[in-house]
Order: structure tokens, then sequence, then C-alpha cells
């Protein structure tokens, strides 16, 4: 029969708190929750980026957020569609955060009740599919891709946002992306928002057309034009490869009117491929993307 002496049993009790106290600090994470200063509700989804490593963290569901603890003496940039941007020491980071929204002024439009109206659909810069030639995932950065559509007179016997239909080849089930509709500024380049939140879209595994529901926001199609943008989550939905599904399908075309990029806190007009294969070779990558109008 072992003997243990009560210094023995002593002595291996702190060798034990000391090593499980080691392993908690080695794996430490610092938590918080980000939520609306004004409803105080949480956000979930929202998109951090660590300062100056292009390091991309997101919260959850819940709106809950943790940092390793190797990012200490960072800091991080809170951006969120709708809301203001805030940036924070992660060191000085408390158990909640608050974003204050945006004060957005929306054209003001009429709704004709349903029940007084037949219901008319118009496609406005459709896709065209002989042209896809590529289709490009999401990498641990942040980066987004946005197509401008241009008002027409047309527009006015359909002017309702109604659908964005976006060509995707996801090796992932149930693949979440951010579809978020910005404003212009005078230069031209995407800027504000016309629709102040972002709208989660999801990509079924395979390829095809994936159709994001507009409809019931009743935004109407500004009179300057505006941009589709897209945005990955880009820490969810990776695969094997390290890179960020869903892939997203781009065009081929002649002109790069109206396809920007943002990357390392700019947005940039598409740049030319410079290939030597005659299919993409001097031409311009666009979003595979189309929207649907209604009544």
């Amino acid at each position: 029969m072992l003997n243990f002496t009560p210094i023995l049993v002593l002595r291996r009790f702190l060798l034990t708190l000391f090593f499980f106290f080691s392993s908690q600090i080695m794996y430490c994470q610092i938590k918080t929750i980000i939520i609306d200063s004004l409803t105080k509700e949480p956000i979930p989804y929202l998109s951090i980026w660590i300062d100056a490593t292009q390091t991309n963290v997101l919260t959850d569901n819940d709106g809950f957020l943790s940092f390793p603890i190797e990012f200490m003496e960072a800091t991080f940039v809170l951006s969120a569609a709708g809301f203001k941007e805030k940036e924070i020491k992660i060191k000085q980071t408390t158990n909640v955060i608050e974003l204050n929204q945006k004060v957005f002024e929306l054209e003001e439009i009429v709704v004709t009740p349903h029940s007084k109206r037949r219901r008319k659909y118009k496609t406005a810069n459709k896709i065209q599919k002989s042209k896809v030639g590529i289709y490009l995932p999401g990498f641990n950065e942040r980066k987004m891709f946005a197509e401008f559509f241009k008002y027409q007179l047309e527009y006015e016997k359909t002017p309702y946002l109604k659908e964005v239909h976006v060509m995707t080849k996801s090796e992932v089930q149930e693949a979440k992306f951010n579809i978020i509709l910005f404003s212009l500024n005078e230069n031209g380049q995407p800027d504000g928002y016309i629709y102040p939140h972002k709208i989660i879209a999801t990509s079924k595994k395979g390829k095809q057309t994936t159709k994001i529901d507009l409809s019931h926001l009743n935004i109407p199609f500004p009179k300057i034009g505006f941009f589709v943008g897209i945005e990955w989550f880009t820490t969810t939905n990776g695969n094997e490869w390290g890179t960020i599904q869903p892939n997203i399908g781009f065009m081929q075309l002649e002109t790069e009117m109206g396809s920007w990029y943002y990357r390392n806190g700019e947005w940039k007009k598409i740049w030319k491929n410079t290939g030597e294969h005659k299919y993409y070779k001097n031409k311009f990558n666009h979003l595979a993307l189309e929207l649907v109008l209604s009544n």
C-alpha cells in the first residue's frame, strides 16, 4: 500500500495547480460582446481587423468575439454596414463594446399596396454566362468587390430591388457571405450605403446561381445609381486549401467601367488581366451578378 506524507501530497497538489494555471495562461483569450448602442442588441457576423496584420476575426451569431492573448498589444478596427467604424486597443477591451449607428437619408418613396398593382419584373445588367471564366475564393484578409448599377429611365416602371443573383461555386455546404449595397462618392467610388445593414447570403455546395431576396426591404433604385458589393466571411466557410468559400463568379469584359475592389483600406478600379490566353488578355473581371427589379 502506498503511503503519502502530508508534505508530499501538498507538493503534488501545488504542482498540479501550477500546470493547470500555466495551461490556462497559454490558451487564454480576451472575450467580449459587441452590441448596438441604441438597441443594446448583439451584432452578429461583425468583421474585426487586427491593425497591421491583415488578420481577421468575426463575431459569432450572438455577437461574441474572442482574441488570442498574442494580440494583446495590437489595435483592432470594428467595421459593420450601418455603424460608425471604431478603433480600440485590445488590451483596453471591456466585456461589452457598443457601436453607434450611422444616420442615413434614404429617398422618399410611395409604396403602393400589392392588391392595387400588377406585378412587373425586369432584370438589370444580366449575367453573361458565356463570359464567366473564373471563380475566386476569399482569403484571410479584408477584400471586397463591387459592381456599379446605373439608373435607367425604363426602371421607373419597376423601381424596387427585388433580388440579387450571384454566380457561385462552393466546396462546402451553406457557405455564407455578405451582400452590401453601397452608395457612391463624388469620385464614383463605393462610399456609404443605400441600405444600412449587411445582407447575409447563403450558397449551397456546387456551382449555381445564388439568389438573394430583397423584396421585403422596399429599397428603390437610387437615381444616382449604386454598387452591389460582396464580402467573404473570412473566419468561416474554409476548406482544406485554406481558401474562404464560396467561390464567386467573374465575367471577363472589355471595359473596366463599374468594377471596383477593396484591399488594404481603399477602393480601386479593377485591374486589367495580363495573361496571354485570348479569353482573358486585356480584359477586366466583373462580378457575375444581376438585379431583378419589380414595381
